[in-house]
């Protein structure tokens, strides 16, 4: 990555460049920044300096599942803390409002579980893919959780990554390419 930044950047070259291909470059570089300043930017927290009642109210929906992590992100103005669980070797991350109220829930499931309506919709759509990750994400109101979508990472047959959304009838809701593998 610091060889691709000092590339990027201009100060890294294999062959000298025009003015007109270092004006783009710099250009490039000042808008991938400008995409990085705008989004939301997550940091690692003690799990026991979370506010008040988010680490109990994750503990009380998981009580079988073990905290491996904590974060808080800012997205503009918005905070929100996360609370990373593992239970039975699979993650579950659980979002909380800077109330301490529980919003959502992401829940990875084995991917023999990926129900047939989402495997159907992803070979469709990605024909000779392979499922790398489902996770079905439940929405939270009122202290109840209401499966909303399935996220699905998935490797195409050119080796691409691509992560979609799809709702448990397994209608595309969002999706795109997330990395390009080598």
């Amino acid at each position: 990555l610091i060889v691709l930044s000092l590339v990027a950047g201009g100060m890294l070259m294999t062959r000298p460049i025009s003015a007109e291909e270092g004006k783009k470059t710099e250009k490039k570089v000042a808008k991938e920044e400008k995409k990085e300043a705008a989004a939301p930017s997550e940091e690692s927290v003690d799990p026991k300096k979370l506010p008040h009642g988010i680490l109990e109210t994750a503990k009380k929906a998981f009580p079988d599942a073990e905290v491996v992590g904590a974060a808080k992100e800012k997205d503009g103005d918005k905070t929100v803390y996360e609370v990373e669980l593992k239970l039975k070797g699979l993650t579950i991350d659980i979002m909380f409002s800077d109330k301490g109220v529980m919003e959502l829930v992401e829940k990875q499931i084995p991917l023999k579980s990926v129900p047939k309506a989402i495997a159907d919709a992803v070979s469709k759509k990605h024909p000779k893919s392979t499922i790398k990750l489902a996770e079905e994400l439940y929405k939270v109101a009122d202290g109840k959780q209401t499966l909303d979508l399935y996220e699905v990472l998935v490797e195409t047959a050119d080796k691409a990554e691509v992560e979609s959304k799809l709702t448990p009838k397994g209608e595309v809701k969002a999706g795109g390419k997330k990395d390009q593998g080598g």
